[in-house]
């Protein structure tokens, strides 16, 4: 375990060059966890402290994440907490948000529903050249916005900066547009994802464009297209691996599909009108390594008998109430994929990254949490759905999945258990992103998403930043905490404006990394010249 000493002693090193105020404390804090490819291993976190913070900032009062009763009953959590990142516009719109170039990307939130919160609206195009007063340009109606496609929990963005061949690409649902003009993105054609899954809205429950721009896969089986020809939608057919992939390793796939009839075609038999290759769930946020022959496939443990329609096609193979809370290593490169390795871990979410050595990463989690005094459980804990406490790196380099590191925030370490119950903190995990896949330095993880069935809208511990350079000990370096976050959504980082759109529940934000964390993570200058606008941080709610 190391101590933080090191953003303290870089900006006293620093501080003429970087011309900007800040106080200086005497250390950071380590959020380090053991390597482990089990279950929830414990790890030490602490919080970063007012040297990372900007002068004007308005920095936690109590444990790391938390929103002390005291604050409550004064009315200072009202004002909103923040270190490294400075508010500089907030839309009117919540939902989810990416962004290209001088263009940001809203799919506005049509309230919070699990199963279908914001897929079917159309996306937003705004112009934010200047941040402080963002340009409404026009509105793309996308496939499931138009009834005619389907949907997809995220939206999302591939720069695809590692093949020039290939222009920058937005996905929401069925839609694939190139957003080379980031202005006037161009529809590029849908995805015809097979008709549904029983739970809950279909194979496109969640998609993922590969960092090259030559696939997008689809959960919560295991669905892919290709579209290298890109202006080819005809060529795009998707292909469903689902009964194949799990036919590799789940034990009543295995043994039927060594017959004559694999499971979901006996299921498609049975005359219920479930579709061929009916469940099982292996995936829900997939993603892809930088060319797109890899597919990081990270499931949630749904019990079997909600997991699917009939309960025994659980991937986990197990008529028992238990689900399948693995991570896999599919190729791509073969037909079915094949499994090159699996591991137990949540797998809501999956970031691929590759660090700065050129080994390569997984970032991954679970979402929601159902009882807020789980958190009182030591580690290892489950990583099924509900236990969204902490979230994990795990090595993916040579196709073996190695267990490297856990981020987790104090509030919610079992030590603090008691600090949770008082103030009532509901902090858990949806969605995370890194800034740049194919040199990773920030970690943006939403630990704001609160607890089901009613979060509290000042629960969570709102957008939380990391240093993963090193990615067996990430560091918190940044937060910012106004509220609830969007639970579709993940946050963008644009490194020419040094800003982070952030899907905030209450309406999406335009933050700015601050100077110091630019200058201490080694982060491109920006090329803005209006940055910084707060040299010396803001207020996560300004008095102006």
């Amino acid at each position: 375990m190391r101590s933080l000493r090191h953003l303290s002693h870089y900006l006293l090193q620093h501080s003429v060059r970087i011309v900007i105020s800040v106080v200086i404390a005497t250390s950071l804090y380590s959020c380090k966890s053991n390597s482990s490819s089990g279950g929830n291993s414990g790890g030490e976190t602490a919080p970063v402290t007012q040297a990372s913070c900007g002068a004007n900032d308005t920095p936690e009062t109590g444990v790391q994440g938390d929103i002390p009763r005291e604050d409550q009953d004064s009315g200072r959590s009202l004002l909103g907490y923040n270190c490294g990142l400075s508010p500089v516009y907030q839309f009117e719109v919540a939902g989810a948000v990416q962004g290209y170039d001088h263009c940001v990307y809203i799919r506005p939130a049509t309230g919070f529903n699990p199963v279908q919160q914001n897929e079917t609206t159309p996306i937003d195009v705004y112009d934010v050249s200047n941040p402080t007063a963002p340009i409404f340009i026009k509105t793309l109606l996308t496939a499931a916005a138009s009834g005619l496609g389907g949907t997809s929990e995220t939206l999302r963005v591939a720069p695809t900066t590692n093949n020039p061949d290939v222009p920058p690409l937005l996905a929401s649902g069925s839609s694939l547009y190139d957003i080379s003009d980031c202005a006037n993105p161009i529809h590029k054609g849908d995805i015809a994802w097979p008709a549904s899954l029983p739970w809950p809205v279909g194979l496109s429950h969640d998609i993922r464009i590969s960092h090259a721009g030559n696939r997008v896969s689809a959960s919560l089986g295991i669905v892919t297209a290709d579209i290298t020809d890109l202006d080819n939608p005809e060529s795009w057919a998707p292909k469903n691996w689902s009964c194949a992939v799990a036919g590799q390793f789940a034990t009543i796939h295995a043994i039927l599909e060594a017959g004559p009839l694999g499971l979901c075609e006996i299921v498609s038999s049975l005359g219920l009108g479930l579709p061929e290759d009916t469940a099982p769930q292996l995936a829900h946020g997939p993603d892809h390594n930088g060319n797109g022959t890899r597919l990081y496939a990270g499931n949630q443990g749904i019990p079997a008998d909600v997991g699917d329609a009939s309960g025994f096609l659980d991937a986990g193979g197990s008529f028992e109430d238990v689900g399948d809370t693995t991570i896999r290593i599919l190729d791509l490169t073969t037909e079915p994929p094949t499994v090159l390795d699996q591991a137990d871990g949540p797998g809501h979410a999956v970031d691929w990254f590759r660090s700065a050595d050129g080994r390569e990463y997984i970032l991954h989690s679970n979402e929601f949490v159902f009882v807020q005094q789980a958190s009182c459980a030591p580690h290892p804990r489950p990583n099924s759905l509900g236990w969204a406490f902490e979230a994990f790196i795990t090595e993916v380099t040579d196709d073996t999945l190695i267990r490297r590191s856990m981020l987790e925030l104090d509030i919610n370490k079992p030590e603090f258990c008691q600090e949770k119950l008082a103030s009532g903190q509901g902090t858990s995990i949806a969605y995370h992103s890194v800034d740049d896949h194919f040199n990773a330095k920030l970690a943006m993880i939403n630990f704001g998403d609160g607890i089901l069935p009613s979060p509290n809208p000042l629960s969570g511990a709102g957008l939380r930043v990391f240093d993963i350079r090193n990615p067996s000990e990430p560091e918190e370096v940044a937060y910012f905490n106004r509220g609830s976050l969007e639970h579709a959504g993940a946050s963008y980082y644009d490194h020419d404006a040094g800003l982070l759109y952030m899907p905030d529940a209450s309406g999406v934000r335009i933050l700015e990394l601050q100077p110091q964390i630019v200058s201490y993570m080694g982060l491109p200058q920006p090329s803005d010249p209006k940055y910084p606008r707060y040299p010396n941080g803001r207020a996560a709610t300004p008095a102006e």
